[in-house]
């Protein structure tokens, strides 16, 4: 058979635990494997059932191999956990028919949920050994941006599929997604924060960190703190009204720099499992909110759009960062830099060298992205800020975007992020509608994009 386009990687043979994992992935298949939620638990008698069996299965082989008999309170933590290993993997293989994988990385990123860092790679492992559970190992690639670590990929054996099957099984029935933790918590200060600019601090080897800005005061009587906290508490009480699993409830507040209109974004308070924090990649999989699967509703370039609004000339056909001969990664670090800075740039920030590396010179570059788009000759000017504000007074005007696309929407349910909504699927289409309605509000011809 002639190979696909796309090139195959194979794991085949004996695994190291003598389960036999021949299997073919294609890389494209590979690149769209989903991170496996950890957010599922068993909801129905048939769930509960396949999980009972499989704990069973666990602490019988555990006992052949001489380990201690569990205590009941031990075979709660190892129910628990099996629920949401064994119901993320059953869901997501119904969805997908795709391979998942977990980062372990990171410990923290466990915090939360059900099953622990060390808990996961023991069931992860046992599950491969009693053949429930196919792996193809964490490895080292090269795409052509350099080597990038790919975390092991998993996807269920036929002998679970089967055993699924014996036990009636419907994964996206028996295993819905749950909340973890307690609610978010506003900050002390309530529903705005009001910090100082950051500023930079020398550390006295030619380096420098920025340093957060202390919380200031600020008037409660001003029409714009009132409008915010007005906004925070509609916003605060539709959220806690849903139905929203899969993440900590959220409990907003707005965030200024310097004064209230500069910034003033919204944010989830503290919490366990911030959907804000959350890859992109991973969000719509991971937040359902009243039962509904979710989609992402976002402003493309929003801040460069906002700019051609100021400037008052039309946006570009197309993607607006898409140039020929130039990587699109690397005309969005320069168009986000240069905003970032007020002016043009002499040659790339440190934070955005990342991006730059292994692209055309950092000249070669600006003239490019300047000749598609001059607007960002003087992004300051057209803003009507100092150029250190330029960025923040862009956030502020995209914030009030997204505060009025969320009102817009209601009652319906939407989760903000900086430049975009989470809502359920289903309403994704009702979302852009109102996202295009508050752009018009500022005369702003902006391109609005729905993903999932």
């Amino acid at each position: 058979m002639d190979e696909p386009a796309a090139l195959l990687i194979v794991d085949t043979g004996e695994g190291h635990r003598g389960v036999n994992t021949t299997t073919c992935w294609t890389r494209e298949q590979l690149e769209r494997s989903s991170r496996l939620e950890l957010t599922r638990q068993p909801a129905t008698p048939a769930g509960h059932a396949l999980i009972r069996t499989i704990a069973s299965r666990i602490v019988d082989h555990e006992q052949s191999r001489g380990r201690r008999k569990r205590g009941q309170a031990e075979i709660d933590v190892l129910y628990r956990g099996l629920g949401c290993v064994v119901g993320g993997v059953l869901a997501q293989w119904a969805e997908t028919r795709l391979p998942v994988y977990r980062s372990t990385s990171n410990i923290s990123a466990f915090t939360g949920l059900p099953v622990s860092f060390r808990q996961f790679l023991y069931l992860m492992d046992t599950l491969e050994t009693l053949g429930l559970l196919n792996k193809k190992r964490s490895c080292f690639t090269d795409y052509g941006f350099g080597r990038t670590y790919k975390a092991a990929q998993y996807w269920p054996s036929e002998a679970l599929l089967a055993f699924a099957s014996s036990h009636g099984i419907d994964p996206i029935r028996d295993y819905p997604a749950v909340s973890y933790g307690s609610p978010s918590k506003l900050p002390p200060q309530g529903p705005i924060v009001v910090e100082e600019h950051a500023t930079k601090q020398a550390l006295g080897n030619g380096k420098s960190v920025k340093v957060k800005g202390k919380s200031i005061a600020y008037d409660p009587l001003d029409p714009l703190a009132i409008e915010y906290a007005e906004f925070i508490a509609r916003l605060n009480q539709r959220v806690a009204e849903a139905d929203i699993k899969g993440v900590s409830t959220p409990a907003f507040f707005i965030k200024c720099s310097g004064s209230l209109n500069l910034h003033s974004r919204i944010y989830n308070g503290d919490c366990e499992v911030n959907y804000q924090n959350i890859p992109k990649e991973r969000r719509r999989a991971e937040v359902i909110i009243d039962g509904e699967p979710t989609a992402e509703i976002d402003y493309h370039a929003s801040w460069l759009s906002l700019l051609y609004a100021a400037s008052g000339t039309a946006l570009p056909k197309g993607d607006l960062y898409t140039i020929p001969e130039l990587d699109r990664a690397c005309v969005k670090a320069f168009v986000t830099a240069t905003i970032g800075n007020g002016k043009p740039l002499k040659s790339w920030p440190s934070r955005a060298k990342a991006a730059a590396k292994g692209r055309p010179p950092f000249k070669v570059v600006a003239a490019k992205v300047l000749a598609k788009h001059p607007v960002l000759h003087h992004p300051a000017v057209l803003v009507g800020v100092h150029p250190e504000y330029c960025a923040k007074a862009l956030m502020h005007i995209e914030a009030g975007l997204l505060r009025a696309a969320i009102d817009f929407f209601a009652p319906g349910v939407a989760l903000p992020l900086h430049d975009a909504l989470i809502v359920p699927k289903g309403m994704a289409q009702r979302a852009k509608e109102a996202m295009l309605r508050a752009a018009a509000l500022v005369d702003a011809e902006m391109r609005v994009t729905i993903t999932g």
